[in-house]
């Protein structure tokens, strides 16, 4: 599982968004671990980490967000039993290009 921060806040992240579609810039880093093998967890998010000049927010709420960020990360480490690994194309689902078929797609 990865744990990502980011800078910006969550609402610039997505298909089309100036941060871009985390899922697309983890494909990688995700698929990686999987093809040896590894179960691959959903990656765990914390926006807005200002710093290097960036602020979007005043202090006090960006301490009490990343406090409630803080509590969401152990939720989610008690968790990691019960969380359901990222599904990937099995071998049958990838054409001989390295394309996942349209069946699987």
């Amino acid at each position: 599982m990865l744990s990502v921060t980011s800078s910006a806040p969550a609402r610039a992240f997505g298909p089309g968004a100036r941060g871009g579609d985390p899922d697309v810039m983890l494909w990688p880093l995700h698929y990686s671990p999987h093809y040896m093998g590894f179960r691959v967890l959903p990656a765990f998010w914390t926006f807005g980490i200002q710093g290097h000049g960036y602020a979007h927010e005043d202090e006090d709420a960006v301490c009490d967000r990343l406090h409630g960020q803080l509590a969401r990360w152990r939720d989610r480490l008690d968790a990691v039993p019960d969380l359901r690994p990222l599904d990937f194309p099995s071998w049958r689902g990838w054409v001989a290009d390295g394309q996942v078929s349209k069946a699987h797609a």
